[in-house]
């Protein structure tokens, strides 16, 4: 099982989750209003220098609907007009204990 991490400009957070339901992914964790500075895009710190904020979804998934979420993102990566609108995607593994 795999936990994956994505965070995104506020403005790409609704093609995440709808790429997301579309893959027929039934649990996720939004954080919203996340200050950041990636390594992609302008950093996003809610200031006045640097206005805007990031959103953050967190999912555990088995190992093959991770891949195939992180594929996705992947392809939306390379469509991007701007640096601005590409979503950092991790990884890691983790067990469930529930």
């Amino acid at each position: 099982m795999k936990m994956i991490y994505c965070t995104c400009d506020v403005s790409m957070l609704d093609s995440l989750l709808r790429a997301l339901e579309a893959m027929k992914v039934e649990e996720y964790e939004v954080y919203d209003k996340v200050v950041a500075k990636s390594r992609k895009g302008d950093p996003r710190l809610n200031t006045p220098i640097w206005p805007g904020y990031n959103a953050s979804v967190m999912v555990s998934l088995g190992d093959e609907q991770a891949g195939e979420v992180i594929r996705r993102i992947q392809q939306m990566n390379r469509e991007v007009i701007s640096e601005n609108e590409w979503i950092s995607v991790y990884s890691w593994e983790v067990e469930r204990n529930d």
